[in-house]
């Protein structure tokens, strides 16, 4: 397994004041993405890529409602993916994992795991909590 850790740290600190920079930001995160499916597939391997959320300040403005469908909701606040649609259009599986007020047969603090797309998964989601013990169901 491959795993990239907080991938859009590494675009936080890129400028992209116009479209010119928007479109070599779009095109390194393609050749990213494509390279990993290709590792993954030449190596036979799953790659893990995490991806940063960031609040929605505004969830009327034109391009909120234009790079997410619906806002994702993580400790009662609205975020959306840090960064934006075009890595979101070069996933296969998209996994929310988030927290939230427990319920009655988790202890401590919960957490949920949705799957938001996947080509061959149900759209299911479960809470789960992770104490000194492991992870809880």
């Amino acid at each position: 397994m491959q795993v990239v850790d907080s991938i859009s740290n590494l675009f936080r600190d890129l400028d992209v004041a116009d479209a010119t920079d928007l479109s070599e930001r779009s095109n390194l995160l393609y050749r990213i993405a494509r390279l990993l499916k290709e590792y993954a597939y030449v190596y036979d391997v799953a790659v893990v890529v995490t991806n940063h959320v960031m609040d929605c300040v505004d969830l009327n403005a034109p391009t909120t409602k234009a790079t997410i469908p619906f806002p994702y909701h993580t400790s009662g606040r609205s975020v959306m993916p840090a960064l934006g649609l075009y890595w979101g259009s070069s996933l296969n599986l998209r996994i929310f994992l988030s927290r939230h007020e427990a319920s009655d047969h988790l202890k401590g603090p919960a957490r949920r795991l949705q799957v938001l797309f996947a080509p061959n998964l149900p759209l299911v989601k479960c809470e789960f909590s992770v104490d000194n013990w492991g992870v809880h169901a």
